[in-house]
């Protein structure tokens, strides 16, 4: 990877899921430290900084939860992904990721207004590419190679 690279990232929607929230906001907390330096200026962005990964980092938000797709609600970990939890998980990544100054894309609204919802009807989570196709297009127009 070089200082053109782009790593979009997302932690969250299995996360809410699997750990509580103050462990939730020290994984955001901790990958924040390990991509800015200084004050909240993103370290990736840095040519003299003595980072691996020399590209842009980018915030994904998780997508919207269709809960009501669960065969099972409230089996297991089940029970802890609800709507409010999603929501929350969210909020507190996209505002620590704008005050260290990391680009969000947030793709929550997006799959929150799809109609037809997840891939499946017993699949609360994952939905289909083409939902995001022009998030995709967006992001290979702006980080593309420009012909001079």
């Amino acid at each position: 990877m070089t200082e053109k690279s782009v790593l979009l990232m997302n932690m969250g929607i299995h996360f809410a899921a699997a750990v509580n929230f103050t462990n939730y906001r020290r994984l955001i907390d901790d990958l924040i430290r390990l991509v800015t330096e200084g004050k909240g200026q993103p370290k990736l962005h840095n040519e003299s900084t003595t980072s691996i990964f020399k590209g842009r980092f980018i915030w994904k938000t998780s997508t919207a939860l269709n809960r009501e797709r669960f065969p099972n609600p409230h089996k297991d970990v089940r029970r802890f992904l609800t709507f409010q939890r999603v929501l929350l998980f969210n909020a507190y990544a996209t505002s620590a990721m704008c005050r260290a100054g990391i680009d969000v894309i947030d793709v929550y609204p997006i799959s929150d207004s799809y109609p037809a919802g997840t891939i499946s009807l017993t699949d609360p989570v994952h939905y289909g590419g083409h939902v995001f196709r022009d998030v995709e297009a967006l992001l290979y127009k702006v980080f593309s190679p420009q012909d001079s």
